[in-house]
């Protein structure tokens, strides 16, 4: 979808979200924007607003801890924990809403794995290219080469 992206009245919605009703307990937002590098770029995808549950960073894996409300996601914990929900777009403080994207292309400049390099969730949230060998093996994205990642989040495997 290109150019601005208007209401039922034919305002112009400023940050380009439509709503959807995607996920139960959820707010869900499909995400269309002209410039790819605009929150977290891609013309594809999802992105959820959710509460933060501690202090986030920005581009790190994040599980649900209760309906609305995500932290940090860990392969080392649990099977709850190696569940990733989706990235983190923008730091949030305890407490404050955060956009997290769930599926499809997220562009960032600190991204430099090569083409079609698996990431997987690693401990407090990080991607790693490199294959966990215990806890849990949870698949998050591809790396779609030097400053993008494509999100599609796999269910972790007990190692």
């Amino acid at each position: 979808m290109t150019g601005p992206i208007r209401d039922t009245t034919g305002e112009r919605i400023q940050d380009a979200f439509v709503e959807s009703p995607t996920r139960a307990n959820k707010t869900a937002v499909e995400v269309y924007v002209g410039n790819a590098s605009d929150i977290g770029g891609g013309s594809d995808g999802s992105l959820e607003i959710v509460n933060a549950g501690a202090i986030l960073s920005a581009l790190k894996c994040v599980t649900v801890t209760s309906p609305n409300t995500v932290i940090y996601a860990n392969n080392n914990i649990d099977l709850s924990s190696s569940t990733v929900f989706g990235i983190t777009i923008v730091a949030a403080q305890a407490n404050e809403s955060t956009q997290v994207k769930t599926y499809g292309i997220l562009r960032d400049s600190s991204f430099t794995w090569p083409v079609n390099t698996q990431l997987y969730l690693d401990i407090n949230g990080s991607l790693t290219d490199t294959a966990p060998i215990t806890g849990f093996r949870t698949l998050v994205a591809t790396s779609q080469g030097s400053g993008a990642i494509f999100i599609n989040i796999q269910e972790p495997i007990t190692l």
